[in-house]
């Protein structure tokens, strides 16, 4: 964020620097080249970091430091934008969100005005959380850590003050070492918690403050501080083209980036690199004014506009983004940021008034969460099926009991619920949460058969032996433990079901895993791919019926060509002759016109993206049932 002079010297170059950073976030959040553009985020830990620690440090040294001035600053500089977005994006989202959509985002803006977006956020994360680029506010978990740094900071460097600047910088130091030692920790138990927690980024924006702090060495050498400034750039610069969004982060991944960052911030102290004389380029330097508007507008500009131009050709959709999202920063920041941050307004009673102003924002998202427990007055039917937004999936797929999340291991499992007594003549389900939605009905209708079901299944997991899952690095184990398992008590049956995303290498891990299973003499089935919408399936079922259309998802909304790709490649490798079952979705359920969204009953059958609700399983298990029932009995 910009730093005026009256705070502290004016550093044009870190100007620049934010405008990399911002330009990298909007790149990446628009698909337009960077596939490491999120880590312009951590860059601006560390600078908000190093802006923040030089005005404390002086300030506390001078023994001129006041919290209430400090806090006065700061909601000045934070406030007035912040607010304003929070506002302006209430008046769209009641307009064009569904109710429930708007109990959402009106809780994840009263936490962003309560700094703590990226709590609400970490408590709102999961397997089953809405997709990420549908929640509007979701880049203020962001600014819920800086505001978090700058409520415990000063207050802790005023304490280490007492005692010495040596034992400051060495506590600064330790707390930095410990932090990024828990987020890597945290990153294979809790990769969400490592994300948004607090613990987990303080050693981003600490690296900013250690190199601000007076012990840390200074250099004024021309050639140590081009050297230093090359190679940060050459790290910022590798991370952001080179990285991607499966990369395990923060963690030890961030240390590249961030190191890249405080490296250019160091060395432009001296004022005489090339890299700092570049990043000053008047151009972009007044990008960098706008990045803390910039940064705030953008995403709901993204989110917005693809609510609104669904159909928009991904080019013509990113310039248009991307356009707006500078024409709103440009009108934020002089119209909103500037006169608010500098005005008279603000001069006196600033943190009443900066109190009054949250509090009044607040009461736009605070009244929609009070209509939601106000009585219905839209179509019935339609607030039927938009209720399914809300169905919880986590008892019937017995969630972290037999369906285990991606911190999970093998062990974890509850065996007396997730395995039959009798598991030589029953049938286990094998896979990721696709068969986990299968569980409910296929147990309710194997029993009719008298064949007891269990379930072995894990979070984001296909059920293949030896492959590699990027973003869940306990795939591999797991499912080796599961085939073990499975060879060793031999089921009569195990029903094979993921999100599969076929291509050669896995085609053929799947088949070696199938088999190992026919091999001992296991009778084998194959869900294939189920259908994966572009929404959520109760939003475009009640859109279709308020149009008049029947409740289908057609190819622009749902994956038909995947689909039929994924059974011609089942169908190559597990011919007729192979004994394995295959139930292909697509050709039980689906037609070239699309997929059915709601039963004859006119119930959902998925409740988001691609799961299934209970009357989904109950019609997929009927269907799987139907075609292997009678020859596994047989046999």
């Amino acid at each position: 964020m910009p730093i005026h002079k009256h705070e502290a010297q004016f550093r044009p170059d870190i100007d620049g620097l934010r405008a990399i950073s911002v330009l990298a976030v909007i790149a990446f959040h628009l698909k337009i080249g960077l596939s490491g553009g999120f880590t312009g985020v951590d860059v601006f830990f560390v600078i908000s970091g190093y802006l923040i620690g030089r005005i404390v440090y002086s300030e506390v040294a001078r023994g001129s430091f006041s919290l209430t001035r400090f806090y006065e600053r700061r909601a000045r500089r934070i406030l007035p934008a912040l607010l304003a977005t929070i506002a302006i994006s209430w008046f769209v989202a009641d307009r064009y969100l569904y109710a429930f959509e708007m109990g959402d985002f009106s809780k994840s803006a009263i936490a962003s005005i309560l700094f703590a977006a990226n709590l609400y956020f970490y408590g709102a994360s999961g397997y089953f959380a809405p997709a990420a680029d549908t929640i509007p506010l979701l880049h203020l978990w962001s600014l819920g850590f800086e505001e978090q740094f700058y409520l415990l900071f000063p207050p802790t460097i005023v304490l280490l003050r007492r005692y010495s600047p040596r034992l400051m910088f060495a506590a600064l130091l330790m707390m930095c070492l410990i932090s990024l030692l828990v987020s890597q920790a945290l990153l294979s138990s809790h990769p969400d918690a490592a994300f948004y927690l607090p613990i987990s980024r303080a050693f981003e924006i600490l690296l900013g403050a250690l190199i601000a702090h007076p012990l840390f060495p200074r250099s004024y050498n021309r050639l140590a501080c081009e050297l230093s400034a090359i190679l940060g750039a050459a790290c910022l610069l590798f991370s952001l083209v080179t990285f991607t969004n499966d990369i395990p982060f923060p963690g030890v991944a961030a240390i590249l980036p961030c190191v890249g960052a405080t490296m250019i911030v160091w060395s432009g102290q001296s004022n005489t690199t090339q890299i700092s004389r570049l990043l000053a380029w008047q151009p972009l330097a007044y990008v960098g004014k706008l990045s803390y508007s910039l940064y705030l507008t953008h995403w709901p500009v993204i989110v917005f506009g693809k609510l609104l131009q669904p159909n928009l050709s991904h080019l013509v959709f990113a310039i248009a983004a991307a356009s707006a999202s500078v024409v709103l920063a440009a009108i934020s920041f002089w119209l909103i940021e500037t006169p608010l941050r500098y005005g008279t307004l603000t001069k006196q009673y600033c943190l009443p008034k900066a109190a009054a102003a949250m509090l009044l924002v607040g009461l736009l998202p605070a009244w929609n969460l009070a209509k939601l427990h106000a009585p219905a007055s839209a179509d019935p039917t339609i607030n039927y099926i938009l209720s399914f937004n809300s169905y919880n999936p986590r008892t019937r797929f017995l969630a972290r009991e037999c369906f285990l999340d991606a911190e999970q291991t093998f062990s974890d499992r509850q065996v007396e619920k997730c395995v039959p007594a009798s598991i030589s003549t029953g049938a286990m389900l094998w896979g990721d949460s696709h068969a986990a939605h299968l569980y409910f009905g296929l147990r309710a209708e194997m029993q009719k058969a008298a064949i007891p079901v269990g379930m072995l299944a894990s979070s984001g997991c296909p059920p293949i032996v030896d492959l590699d899952v990027e973003q869940r690095p306990k795939c591999k184990d797991v499912n080796k433990e599961v085939l073990s398992f499975l060879l060793r008590f031999r089921p009569r049956l195990v029903v094979l079901s993921a999100a599969w995303r076929m291509n050669s290498e896995v085609t053929a891990k799947l088949k070696a895993t199938v088999d190992q299973l026919e091999q001992a003499g296991i009778t084998v089935a194959i869900v294939g791919e189920s259908p994966a919408f572009n929404s959520r399936g109760p939003n475009i079922a009640a859109a279709l019926l308020q149009a008049g259309k029947p409740p289908l998802a057609t190819e622009i909304d749902t994956n038909i060509e995947t689909m039929k790709a994924t059974d011609a490649l089942l169908a190559a490798t597990f011919g007729a002759s192979s004994g394995v079952f295959l139930l292909s979705p697509f050709k039980t359920f689906c037609s070239e016109k699309g997929c059915p969204l709601l039963s004859g009953d006119g119930i959902p059958l998925y409740f988001d993206h691609s799961h299934l609700t209970e009357a989904g399983s109950t019609l997929y298990a009927k269907a799987l049932v139907s075609t292997i029932v009678g020859p596994l009995i047989k046999h």
